[in-house]
């Protein structure tokens, strides 16, 4: 039996955030409607029928016409959330915790911060050669389901799949859902988000390709972009003494463990590949943070968001 994995999330919401976060999803993604908010989209002359309060009179001083301001309204985002499942994020990372349950409760937090602010959250989760589509709504009990949806695909006796309808933005079901790397993921993502949307991809560590390098060119020029990394644990962590790899059984031979010069290989091969994907991502106005614990994944993502609204509202 499986319990509510939302409830945590709350909790831990609640204590870090104090209510600062309501917003901050807005932050990070741009309305592109015409209407009343507070941020200024541009002015323009004034014509019979607009809002007197709308005027700008020091500009219009300026400009010797009438000039009002015009506004980018504030309007209901769609969060789409893609989620990798698979035999992968049933690995640790350094703290010891599971990927998966470090994913979920990003995907809740984020899925939370929208839900409470009134937009809608989908989900796309990758499993295996299959890709399970999760529709947007706007309620606490979608995003549990969601949840659970992900949780069953990383351990399949955990819950039962959903057979809730897609989330092709244009009803189209012809689109091929196959995928069984995160490349095919955001390729199908890709295919069905077919307007513009707030897209959090939830990952483990990939290595940066020139084929993944442009894919993230391009979800990031047609989509707001939340890349959280859930990091491989380090093969000479402590907690991974012993270790082994969750799909090869592949383990680091211990006379390697105490070699210095290995380890800061890896670690400056790691430290270059994560700089990569933080600059396709961010070269595009994208948010990048990497986690590796559920202690203090929350608050990070959290951190990263209000950074790029400051900057935003800067």
């Amino acid at each position: 039996m499986t319990g509510p994995l939302l409830n945590r999330v709350k909790t831990k919401l609640r204590l870090t955030s104090k209510l600062r976060s309501t917003h901050l999803l807005h932050g990070t993604h741009a309305a592109y409607a015409k209407g009343r908010s507070f941020d200024l989209d541009e002015l323009r002359e004034y014509v019979p029928g607009d809002d007197v309060a709308d005027i700008d009179w020091n500009a219009s001083a300026r400009a010797t016409t009438t000039l009002v301001r015009e506004h980018v309204a504030e309007r209901r985002l769609r969060l789409c959330v893609a989620l990798v499942g698979g035999a992968n994020m049933r690995a640790q990372t350094d703290s010891g915790d599971t990927k998966w349950q470090i994913a979920s409760d990003v995907a809740g937090a984020l899925g939370f911060l929208a839900v409470r602010a009134g937009d809608e959250v989908g989900a796309l989760i990758a499993a295996g050669p299959a890709l399970v589509t999760h529709p947007y709504r706007t309620t606490e009990s979608h995003l549990e389901r969601i949840l659970q949806s992900h949780r069953q695909q990383v351990i399949p006796a955990a819950a039962p799949e959903s057979t809730e309808p897609a989330i092709d933005d244009t009803a189209d079901t012809s689109a091929d859902s196959s995928v069984t790397e995160l490349s095919e993921t955001l390729a199908s993502m890709m295919r069905l988000l077919k307007h513009r949307r707030l897209v959090a991809v939830i990952a483990d560590s990939v290595p940066i390709t020139a084929a993944l390098e442009q894919q993230l060119n391009r979800l990031g020029a047609r989509h707001d972009v939340i890349w959280v990394e859930v990091a491989d644990a380090s093969p000479f962590a402590a907690t991974q003494r012993g270790a082994r790899d969750v799909q090869t059984g592949w383990s680091l031979a211990g006379v390697l463990l105490g070699n210095r010069k290995l380890q800061a290989e890896f670690a400056a091969a790691e430290e270059t590949r994560r700089a990569q994907i933080r600059h396709s991502v961010e070269q595009h106005g994208g948010v990048y943070v990497c986690v590796n614990a559920r202690a203090t994944a929350i608050t990070e993502l959290l951190h990263a968001l209000e950074v790029r609204a400051n900057a935003r509202r800067r």
